[in-house]
């Protein structure tokens, strides 16, 4: 989004769904709060509920054609799940949202945690080093961990060696983690790729 800015143009991120008449949500504000869809549009209900965001208005479909149990499973109460993990915070007065990733995303650790990867991904993309990197569980000493995959910026780190960039990602894996809870921290740099995760 930033670079649109930087040629002038005015990107609004907003967010929306097939189920809901496509759009639920736009940012006007983008350029002062970047990371969030913006509030609801009028003549619905947003909320949050166990992570999920929910939504209810007219605009909300009766069902999928053919497919009561689908429907049953996505609309209770005339809410619609929408599967999107969300966040509302207030912005100006209004609650605005701010998705976050996918339910059928998490991560489920063995210690019962649930870990949505895209917040964590996220705090790397706020990285000068980092270009892309995979948030994934893996198997350390017979325990389920985080383990992250990172591509990193190449001209951050040009004349660099392949160990002194592994050092230096691993500084910021370690600096990230000193600010996750335990359950949320990456335990294993797992590689440094050469071309974006999958």
């Amino acid at each position: 989004m930033q670079a649109c800015w930087e040629y002038a143009i005015q990107v609004c991120p907003g967010y929306g769904l097939t189920e809901c008449a496509n759009l639920t949500a736009g940012n006007a504000d983008a350029a002062e709060f970047p990371e969030a869809v913006g509030p609801a549009y009028p003549g619905q209900q947003v909320r949050v509920v166990d992570g999920e965001l929910c939504i209810k208005g007219d605009n909300v479909m009766l069902g999928y054609y053919g497919e009561p149990e689908l429907t049953a499973k996505v609309l209770v109460d005339g809410w619609f799940h929408t599967g999107d993990l969300a966040e509302l915070r207030e912005y100006k007065g209004e609650p605005f949202l701010v998705i976050t990733g996918r339910v059928d995303n998490l991560i489920l650790l063995g210690n019962g945690e649930n870990v949505s990867p895209e917040a964590l991904e996220a705090r790397f993309y706020q990285e000068p080093l980092v270009k892309d990197c995979l948030v994934k569980p893996m198997i350390v000493n017979g325990n389920e961990v985080l383990g992250i995959e990172i591509l990193p910026f190449a001209p951050a780190l040009a004349g660099c060696s392949e160990e002194e960039t592994r050092q230096k990602l691993q500084e910021v894996v370690d600096r990230i983690n000193r600010t996750l809870p335990t359950c949320q921290q990456i335990a294993k740099l797992m590689g440094i790729s050469s071309a974006p995760p999958p």
